[in-house]
């Protein structure tokens, strides 16, 4: 094996990944760093990323079938696999599945601005086509949990009752006090999704070969210039395309307040490349209906899935609960055929004959009393702008990588409070350890598409980053 590089080797052994991997391309690279869920090299015949991935070897061959079946379609900048010297699209090593793509250079979009927003939903589109009879074309597809069977799971431990103990913290207790309201907001949901034969979607879009990417979030685009790249498809699986623009519009509407405006830009941008049909526009309201951000926060505190303080799940489930009467207020506005029903009170998910005409809950969020510095109490108001959607960015599921910001450095509008109250004027609002306002400042609680393995996880993507 050809020595490398000693700063080479040194951010190979720190992505968990071995330099022997290196010799079955015949690479010796002049410089790593880490980037994009692997390693950048530099060579001598140009950038190349270097990812390391666990999964099995059937799945990761799908997902170089579905590389190449992309890049025959026209698609731009597909990571397709470069062979190595024995003429195999990957390596199987004792540490890992390793693969070689070209780096595409480029900038990743801004989600926290209109126009990129609409331009990735539009690229979702043009990638959904393109993949759309892909699995016609192969002898194996991987099996894919739908999005409501996994938000199906974790309905039980939103209805388990947990009344908070004195010696509590604060998360506890604001949790404690919306608990039934998330958890009458995800019946909803559910009940939505089987209003709309959710089922029968997803069965009929495996049947016919379409794909889902599994996550399209920000840094799986890159702008080269003159045109959009879809990357990173390591999370591809079968499905029916209107659970990834679920998923994107769940992960980036909060930057912007769930703006009707706004979703009606990204959607339009969707259909003007791929129009929905309207049993796929129901699907959607109704996977829209679900509070996945407030759901996720509460699933990373009781797993301890994020290194956070409380004052910073604080944070992340105040910012997601005061977003969750604008989101179904969008959601209603921008598509028509949103469910205008909700569950009577006090049914199960499976009552389906128990339906009233929807009367959306308000969700109250406590008011927090505080000392201000001159010693007098003041009410801390429970509204807050959107947070910034902050997500992880590690790629493979062994990644602890984190996404250094927010989407968008413009603080979001100030939605409408839920209870009414208005913080007294002449007091400060409460700042966490990392500066977030604990009245109006973006929180950290971004969706993450979490591997749906992992018991804080709902969403497809990387793990969340561990303590």
């Amino acid at each position: 094996m050809a020595p490398q590089p000693e700063p080479v080797s040194e951010v190979l052994r720190a992505c968990g990944m071995d330099e022997e991997v290196l010799d079955e391309y015949g690479l010796i690279p002049v410089h790593a760093r880490a980037a994009r869920g692997g390693v950048k090299l530099r060579t001598a015949s140009g950038a190349r990323l270097l990812k390391r991935v666990h999964m099995p070897v059937d799945r990761l061959r799908y997902v170089f079938l579905g590389a190449e079946h992309a890049a025959a379609q026209g698609l731009p900048g597909v990571p397709r696999f470069i062979r190595n010297r024995y003429g195999d699209p990957f390596v199987i090593h004792e540490t890992g599945l390793y693969y070689l793509t070209a780096w595409v250079s480029g900038r990743d979009p801004d989600a926290g601005k209109v126009t990129d927003l609409a331009a990735c939903a539009g690229e979702l589109a043009r990638w959904h086509v393109a993949m759309s009879a892909f699995g016609q074309t192969v002898a194996w597809q991987p099996e894919a949990r739908s999005l409501p069977d996994r938000l199906a799971a974790a309905l039980p431990e939103l209805e388990r009752d947990q009344e908070p103990s004195s010696a509590a913290g604060s998360f506890a207790r604001l949790y404690a006090a919306c608990r039934r309201d998330l958890a009458e907001r995800l019946r909803f949901a559910l009940a939505a999704c089987a209003e709309a034969d959710y089922e029968s979607l997803h069965a009929v879009s495996r049947a016919e070969g379409r794909t889902c990417h599994g996550r399209f979030v920000r840094q799986s685009l890159v702008y080269t210039g003159n045109q959009w790249c879809v990357l990173d498809y390591d999370r591809m699986h079968p499905g029916p395309p209107v659970e990834d623009l679920a998923m994107f519009l769940h992960r980036y509407l909060p930057a912007h307040a769930w703006s009707g405006d706004v979703l009606a830009r990204a959607l339009a941008a969707y259909e003007a490349v791929r129009p929905l049909a309207e049993s796929e526009r129901f699907a959607l309201a109704a996977l829209l209906s679900a509070p996945l951000r407030s759901v996720q926060v509460v699933l990373w505190y009781m797993h301890r899935a994020r290194a956070w303080d409380e004052d910073e799940y604080m944070d992340a489930l105040e910012s997601s609960l005061e977003l969750e009467e604008p989101r179904q207020a969008a959601v209603n506005e921008v598509l028509a055929r949103s469910p205008h029903w909700a569950l009577a009170e006090g049914a199960d998910a499976g009552d389906a004959g128990k339906r009233v005409p929807v009367q959306h809950l308000r969700m109250e969020v406590p008011v927090e009393v505080e000392e201000d510095a001159g010693g007098s109490s003041g009410a801390a108001d429970g509204d807050g702008a959107a947070d910034g959607g902050r997500e992880a960015s590690g790629h493979v599921l062994d990644s602890a990588r984190s996404d250094p910001g927010p989407l968008g450095s413009q603080e979001a509008p100030r939605p409408p409070s839920p209870s009414g109250k208005k913080p007294e004027g002449g007091r400060k609002p409460k700042r966490s350890r990392r500066g977030r306002r604990r009245g109006g400042g973006a929180g950290p609680g971004g969706v993450n598409l979490g591997d749906e393995g992992h018991p804080a996880g709902l969403w497809r993507g990387s793990r969340p980053p561990e303590a």
